[in-house]
């Protein structure tokens, strides 16, 4: 297909569903409405370009569309303002790096395609920084295919803080495929006052299983401040079965910030054997910050095995207290079992570089969340 006919077939799309409305169930604590009037009177971006596809006219045919529960994923398609395409085809050890610097206004695009047998890691990390009371706005689509026996952990990184981020996640597996993830938000305050910081993102992930005996275990770690919002939507199709797959996020908030986390697994006909869970576990720093937990599950097969929950919740006194009487101070105490709330995520990043410096940067962080 090629990148014209794409982009109208997307833009078709957008046309028919339109931006989501408090209506939308998906969308029900989002007032888009207002996000979108802060945009300016152009919704797209004036320069459009494709790069990164053989013959500049030409894209890959299991292209996706975009993500179901995301019309900005449809957006993106038909507007998308740069694009690569990233072909695996030997397995190799070294982490793949794609980095890029968002602008004010940006539509990124990442395809990437392991082939049969392959197996590699793919660190997708934003660069650079926005300016104090630059309205930056980034719709960014990653579409991501397995073809059989490969094996993908991919790990998202953003380190620029945008005042809007929409995020999709499309990930299709064939038959023997495994795919792991790890996401890490963490929005560095726009504002010089972080307390102010007003930021909003979205992820939308929709993970297709099209082969059996496929895996998938996604994961992340959010940290809110200030007044930003984030909101973790994911929705896992298991259209056949023997396929496994196992979700878990932890999200700190303080201040004022609002997160939710919404998983839907379908388990379609036919899709005999599944095993599939999702678990959300958020920790309050602060009285005022609010948090939103909707795991579910739609079963339409017999003989799965399915779970999920949800779990909210304060630093225990009693382990605070056990901390502090081995001469610790109280902050100390706080920031040890605040970091422990998302180190088990962490550990289960392959690369003992990528963990390290993750692990660094949350630390720094959540010394800040506890000294203010």
């Amino acid at each position: 297909m090629s990148v014209v006919a794409l982009k109208k077939q997307a833009k078709a799309t957008f046309d028919k569903v339109g931006f989501p409305t408090q209506k939308d169930e998906s969308w029900k604590y989002v007032d888009v409405k207002s996000l979108v009037s802060q945009w300016g009177a152009t919704v797209t971006p004036v320069i459009v370009k494709s790069t990164g596809y053989e013959g500049q006219d030409q894209c890959p045919d299991d292209l996706s569309l975009g993500c179901s529960t995301s019309p900005f994923s449809y957006l993106n398609t038909a507007y998308f303002s740069d694009a690569m395409t990233l072909v695996v085809t030997e397995t190799t050890e070294e982490p793949i790096t794609v980095a890029y610097e968002p602008t004010s206004f940006c539509y990124p695009r990442l395809n990437i395609r392991v082939k049969a047998g392959v197996s590699a890691t793919v660190v997708l990390k934003t660069t650079g920084q926005m300016s104090t009371g630059d309205n930056g706005v980034e719709n960014r689509m990653v579409d991501i295919a397995l073809d059989q026996q490969a094996s993908l952990s991919f790990i998202q990184d953003d380190g620029v803080a945008m005042n809007q981020r929409f995020s999709s996640l499309v990930v299709s597996l064939q038959k023997d495929a495994h795919f792991k993830s790890w996401c890490v938000v963490q929005d560095n305050p726009v504002q010089d006052n972080p307390v102010e910081n007003t930021s909003f993102t979205r992820h939308d992930t929709q993970v297709d299983f099209y082969g059996k005996n496929a895996t998938a275990v996604i994961r992340g770690v959010g940290l809110l401040s200030g007044k930003q919002e984030y909101f973790n939507h994911l929705t896992i199709n298991h259209h056949v079965g023997d396929c496994n797959c196992k979700q878990l996020f932890k999200t700190i908030l303080t201040d004022k910030a609002v997160s939710e986390f919404s998983g839907l697994v379908c388990v379609n006909k036919g899709a005999h054997g599944t095993d599939s869970s999702q678990l959300n576990k958020t920790l309050l720093l602060s009285d005022n910050a609010r948090v939103l937990s909707r795991p579910q599950l739609r079963i339409d097969a017999d003989d799965v095995e399915c779970a999920h929950g949800a779990t909210v919740g304060q630093l225990d006194p009693d382990e605070v207290f056990y901390i502090r009487s081995r001469g610790l101070t109280e902050q100390q105490a706080h920031s040890i079992l605040t970091f422990g709330f998302v180190q088990d995520v962490l550990d289960t990043i392959d690369n003992e570089s990528i963990k390290l410096a993750l692990e660094s940067r949350l630390k720094q962080e959540i010394s800040r969340y506890v000294d203010g």
